[in-house]
C-alpha cells in the first residue's frame, strides 16, 4: 500500500511549525528539518510560507540565501501552502484563515509572491522540478460568496493567474499551478461544487480571456484553464463530508478536473447514540478536550435516516448537544496523526486515507503527496508526541513503512 515512487513526491507540509516571520521559517529549514530528513531520507518540504513572512523574504538579500540553500540541496521544495495567509501557528486562527479571500486582491497579490518563490526555487533546482504545485482556498468561506458578483471578482483573479502561470511557462519552462483546497463550510466543499464551479463561473470567464490574449482556440484555452487550475484533495476534509475517494475521484475525471495535490490527513470521527457512545461514555465529554480556541474545527453528522446536521465549529456542536444529545455519525475537522485510527472510544477516518492509497497503486491520481498534520500544538496532552519533529517523523515512515 505503499504511495506509489514512480515519480511521486511525498512531502510533509511546514504549517506545522511557526512561519509568520520569515526567520522562523528559516530557523525550521535550516534546523528541524535536518533532523526529519535524517530520519526519513528522500522526503521533501512542503513550504508555508505567511504573507509577513514571504513579503520579507522577496524584499530583501535573504532571497538570495535561501535559494542557494536550495541550490545546495540543502532541501527540496516542490509544493508551496498558500491557503493560510497570516499566522497559522498564532494564538488564534478561527475564521480569520479564510480571509483574504480570492475576490480580494490582496490575496491575488499573496499568491503572485508565492510564484516568485515557486520560479525562484524552479531557477535553483531546474530540471528536478517538472511541475510545482501552490495550494490555495477553495474561494473562500460560503458567506462570503452567495452573491454572484463576489464570484464573479474572484474568478477574473484566478483568470489573471492562469494568464500569469501560462505566460511563466511558455518563456522559461517553469510549470507552476494552483490546486483549489476544499473544505466544510467553504465556497467549494465538495468535488460536485469544484466541477459546477469550473463550468459556470471560471471557464467561462478564463477561456475568453485566454483567447483574446494568446489567439489560441477554445479547446485549448480550456486545456491551459484545466492545467493551471486543479484540486488540492485533502483527506480530513472529504472524510468529514462523507465523500468517498472513488466518488471523489470519478466526479474530477468525468469532468475533466486535474488533482494537483493530496493532503494526507485524518479527521475525528464517533457514533453515539443520545448522547453515548458504545463504551457508555459522553460523546460531550470526551469530544471537550479537542474544542481549541486556535483553530475551527467543522463537524458534519449523519443519523439512520440520513438526515445531516452541520456545525461551523466544535464548540458551536458542543454546546448544542450539552441541551441535546446527539444520535449518529459524525466526524470533525480536526486533523490527528495519521498513524492512529483510534484515540479511546474515538476513532479517525484514517481509512479514507488508506482508500485513496489503495486506488493510487493501479492509478496515477497526482505527483504530489503532502502530509498535512498541523494540531500538534493543540492535541490534548496525552496524544502529543514529545515535539511536532517526532510527530512529523512517526508520520512520514508510517507512510512510507504501509505494506
Amino acid at each position: 500500500m505503499n504511495v506509489p515512487s514512480d515519480q511521486v513526491l511525498l512531502s510533509y507540509c511546514t504549517n506545522s511549525f511557526a512561519g509568520g516571520s520569515w526567520t522562523s521559517v528559516l530557523r525550521h529549514l535550516t534546523i528541524e528539518s535536518s533532523r526529519i530528513f535524517a530520519e526519513v531520507p528522500g522526503v521533501e518540504t512542503g513550504l508555508w510560507i505567511g504573507k509577513r513572512a514571504v513579503s520579507d523574504l522577496l524584499e530583501s538579500e535573504q532571497f538570495e540565501i535561501f535559494i542557494n540553500l536550495c541550490r545546495g540541496k540543502r532541501f527540496k521544495i516542490s509544493s508551496i501552502n498558500g491557503f493560510p495567509y497570516g499566522d497559522f501557528q498564532g494564538s488564534r486562527v478561527k475564521s480569520a484563515v479564510y480571509f483574504p479571500n480570492w475576490s480580494d486582491p490582496a490575496r491575488l497579490h499573496y499568491t503572485h509572491q508565492l510564484i516568485q518563490v515557486a520560479q525562484g526555487i524552479y531557477s535553483a533546482l531546474g530540471s528536478q522540478i517538472t511541475d510545482f504545485s501552490i495550494s490555495t482556498l477553495p474561494l473562500g468561506d460560503r458567506w462570503s460568496f452567495r452573491d454572484s458578483k463576489q464570484i464573479e471578482r474572484a474568478s477574473y483573479f484566478l483568470s489573471r493567474m492562469i494568464e500569469t502561470l501560462h505566460d511563466i511557462e511558455c518563456k522559461s519552462g517553469c510549470r507552476v499551478h494552483l490546486a483549489l483546497e476544499p473544505e466544510p463550510f467553504c465556497f467549494l466543499e465538495t468535488a460536485q461544487d469544484v466541477v459546477h464551479y469550473f463550468q459556470d463561473f471560471l471557464m467561462p470567464i478564463a477561456i475568453p480571456a485566454l483567447r483574446g490574449r494568446w489567439e489560441m482556440s477554445s479547446l485549448m484555452a480550456q486545456e491551459v484553464v484545466l492545467d493551471k487550475i486543479r484540486v488540492c484533495y485533502d483527506t480530513c476534509h472529504a472524510a468529514v463530508l462523507f465523500q468517498e475517494p472513488e466518488e471523489v475521484l470519478n466526479v474530477y475525471q468525468a469532468a475533466g478536473v486535474k488533482i494537483g495535490k493530496v493532503q494526507l490527513s485524518s479527521a475525528l470521527a464517533f457514533e453515539c447514540i443520545k448522547g453515548r457512545v458504545e463504551s457508555g461514555a459522553s460523546a460531550v465529554d470526551l469530544m471537550r478536550p479537542f474544542a481549541d480556541d486556535r483553530y475551527v474545527h467543522q463537524v458534519v453528522g449523519i443519523d439512520s435516516e440520513n438526515h445531516r446536521s452541520e456545525y461551523f465549529d466544535l464548540n458551536e456542536a458542543l454546546s448544542v448537544w450539552e441541551q441535546s444529545p446527539p444520535t449518529g455519525r459524525f466526524r470533525v475537522h480536526y486533523h490527528v496523526p495519521v498513524y492512529q485510527n483510534r484515540f479511546g472510544p474515538l476513532q479517525s477516518t484514517q481509512e479514507h486515507l488508506l482508500k485513496l492509497l489503495r486506488i493510487a497503486q493501479n492509478q496515477k491520481i497526482t505527483s504530489h503527496w503532502e502530509l498535512e498534520t498541523y494540531t500538534w500544538s493543540v492535541l490534548p496532552v496525552e496524544l502529543r508526541p514529545q515535539s511536532v519533529v517526532e510527530g512529523v517523523i512517526q508520520e512520514l515512515q508510517w507512510i512510507r513503512g504501509l505494506s
